[in-house]
């Protein structure tokens, strides 16, 4: 996941896989909730 400079937030966690469970979309917006696969 990048800010909106660049900066990585992420960068040195540990991946694991990620399933989308719900969307929520607006005109402005789009919320997406994960939950872990596996």
């Amino acid at each position: 996941m990048l800010l909106g400079s660049g900066e990585r937030i992420f960068d040195g966690v540990q991946t694991f896989a990620m399933e989308p469970v719900e969307v929520l979309h607006s005109p402005l917006s789009t919320h997406v909730r994960y939950r872990r696969a596996g």
